[in-house]
């Protein structure tokens, strides 16, 4: 028995250190949240700004296509009792030909059909991938001979399409610089106003915690919270100060 009592005093066993726990700081929270706010606002905002610019692009060639179609559609109705149907359609198609040289980017083409059932019904509007086409019928008739056809408007939309990519792009790296810089100096104030008043506090309240009797700043012009802290760390020192007294 007495050997055994020796061997438990010269073999203690050790107790381990507690674990702390791992986790996020305040400042990696409440900065994520902050910066995850920034993000889905940016994201919304520019969004909405380029289906905007896409819907003003799409109606501006929308109305480039049928203007040029109206003006070439009006030509059968003035003279259809003037000429013959094959001189009405030569003059339609030195016209488109004249637009087309007029305007970059769009053209106006005129094809005749055999019959009227070949005709597309209306204007028919068919979006591609750079560009608009849109197909109108017309007929003209001098009452000896009959003309059918469709005039054909097509806009080219690469360069536009382009400049709204550049756009987005540009847009893109003005918000990201914009979140950054804000979250920036979110850090910034978070570090200057919580997080280094907090680490000032753990560390008085660890030497507190062991014993050691340190002076405890008064509460500075910072948060509530943290003003409370302080004042219930100055109260456990001068607790701790009564109880080594008496």
């Amino acid at each position: 028995m007495k050997r055994m009592k020796t061997l438990w005093k010269t073999s203690p066993v050790e107790m381990a250190a507690p674990r702390r726990p791992r986790g996020l700081s305040l400042q990696a929270i409440v900065v994520a949240i902050f910066g995850l706010m920034l993000v889905v606002l940016q994201l919304a905002i520019g969004v909405t700004e380029t289906v905007r610019q896409l819907d003003g692009i799409k109606s501006d060639a929308v109305y480039r296509a049928t203007a040029g179609l109206d003006l070439l559609a009006a030509i059968p109705t003035e003279n259809r009792n003037d000429r013959d149907a094959k001189a009405v359609l030569g003059i339609i198609r030195s016209l488109s030909d004249i637009y087309t040289r007029n305007h970059p980017g769009e053209s106006i083409s005129v094809e005749t059909v055999t019959a009227a059932g070949d005709q597309p019904p209306g204007d028919t509007v068919v979006w591609g991938d750079n560009d608009l086409r849109i197909l109108r019928a017309f007929a003209i008739d001098d009452g000896a001979a009959s003309v059918t056809g469709f005039f054909e408007a097509r806009i080219d939309l690469a360069a536009d399409y382009a400049r709204w990519y550049n756009d987005i792009r540009d847009r893109a790296q003005l918000a990201a610089f914009i979140v950054l810089s804000v979250l920036m100096l979110a850090v910034l104030l978070m570090r200057v106003t919580v997080v280094s008043p907090l680490e000032r506090l753990s560390g008085l309240t660890r030497r507190l915690a062991s014993g050691e009797l340190v002076e405890v700043p008064e509460p500075a012009d910072r948060a509530r919270e943290i003003c409370d802290l302080s004042e219930a760390l100055v109260v456990f020192r001068n607790n701790l100060v009564q109880k080594d007294a008496l």
